[in-house]
């Protein structure tokens, strides 16, 4: 549901592009982005590609133990801090946390030079950026308040894995090295699988935005 700024925020987008159509907007092909269909198109996408793959590249650098390689570090326990869960998950919440506020900034670099890129091209393309822009505050704010309980259903699992571990064993005493890093590891993994899907939710709208482009020039 939108609230009343958001409104306000769409009646003036509607407005501007009402102000597009029937205006002689002329395209302004810059020099950065000089208008040839095809050559866009693989700016953009290689674009995607590049910020994709440098997200996923860092999620799972940030896993490798002992990793120098990104400034996200996954933190490291054992099993004698069993005893405290909350304590111990607490590492992991601030680990997840920067990746979301990394994913975040990257994400929104990729979209405002699409942006910027397609504003350029035509007039549908250009209403659908006015759009993207005005209603992405909104989605990207729905999105972020939804993404924002993550961490708490993360912690939820941490605290049911380890739980269950130490049930089975008879006890704290009874959770051993190995029983410990199993679980951890089965733990770290679903994380990993889950910032990798988050990525790519994030994503979606950007990916939109290529299609699009596709579709406006008839590109395959």
């Amino acid at each position: 549901m939108m609230d009343f700024s958001a409104t306000v925020r769409l009646s003036d987008t509607l407005d501007k592009v009402k102000r597009i159509q029937d205006s002689d907007h002329q395209i302004n092909k810059s020099d950065e982005f000089r208008f040839v269909p095809s050559a866009l198109r693989e700016r953009s996408h290689r674009a995607f590609v590049r910020v994709r793959a440098s997200a996923v590249d860092s999620i799972n650098k940030s896993f490798e133990p002992k990793s120098n390689l990104t400034r996200i570090v996954l933190p490291s326990t054992c099993h004698t801090e069993l005893a405290e869960l909350n304590k111990m998950f607490q590492p992991y919440k601030a680990f997840y946390l920067a990746h979301q506020k990394d994913l975040t900034s990257r994400v929104h670099g990729l979209r405002v030079y699409l942006r910027k890129a397609f504003s350029s091209t035509s007039d549908e393309l250009l209403q659908l950026v006015v759009l993207d822009t005005v209603f992405g505050e909104t989605l990207d704010t729905n999105l972020n308040n939804s993404l924002r309980s993550v961490p708490s259903l993360v912690e939820q699992r941490f605290t049911n894995l380890f739980e269950t571990l130490v049930t089975q064993k008879g006890g704290v005493e009874g959770c051993g090295k190995s029983h410990f890093s199993t679980t951890l590891n089965q733990f770290t993994s679903e994380v990993r699988e889950l910032l990798n899907l988050e990525l790519e939710l994030r994503l979606q709208p950007a990916l939109g935005l290529l299609e699009a482009y596709d579709e406006k020039f008839k590109i395959t």
